[in-house]
């Protein structure tokens, strides 16, 4: 499956226009959070589109922040743009485009990729055959929540 469809199946969208804006929002707010270096090597891996989304967030400075932090920073960018919202869940968005850069790119890229990320989006760089991550942001603190820690989820003790 192309990294497209699979972020489009991952997050439930209706079509693959939406689903392709969804992934450069995604994106785009992913690029602020790694290093050059790791930037370029993803982008070589991904469809132009979403390699220009990546390029275009890596701004220079260090965002920091988890799984919750990154889908803020992508509905902001949804938010930004022209078209109408996507209708998802900007969590759900996360991990569809998580498991869409496992589908695409080369295993070596997201470990390097995982090596910089919070645990909790590490955690999402799973192949889909490889377990259900519905759940993995369930427990992500919400960003300015009390005794949040940006990039820790947060135990259930479960």
């Amino acid at each position: 499956m192309d990294f497209i469809e699979t972020v489009r199946t991952q997050a439930g969208l209706a079509d693959t226009a939406t689903a392709e804006r969804a992934a450069a929002a995604v994106l785009e707010a992913l690029g602020g959070r790694i290093a050059a270096g790791n930037v370029q090597a993803l982008a070589v891996e991904l469809p132009a589109p979403f390699a220009s989304a990546l390029r275009r967030g890596a701004d220079g400075q260090a965002h920091s922040g988890g799984t919750a932090e990154l889908a803020a920073a992508a509905q902001g960018v949804l938010d930004a743009g022209d078209g109408p919202g996507v209708g998802a869940d900007p969590l759900d968005l996360v991990v569809a485009v998580m498991r869409g850069l496992v589908a695409t790119a080369d295993r070596e890229t997201v470990d390097k990729l995982g090596e910089q990320l919070p645990r909790d989006l590490t955690q999402l760089l799973v192949a889909e055959e490889e377990g259900d991550t519905s759940q993995t942001h369930a427990n992500a603190p919400q960003p300015g929540a009390p005794g949040s820690q940006p990039g820790r989820v947060r135990s259930t003790g479960d």
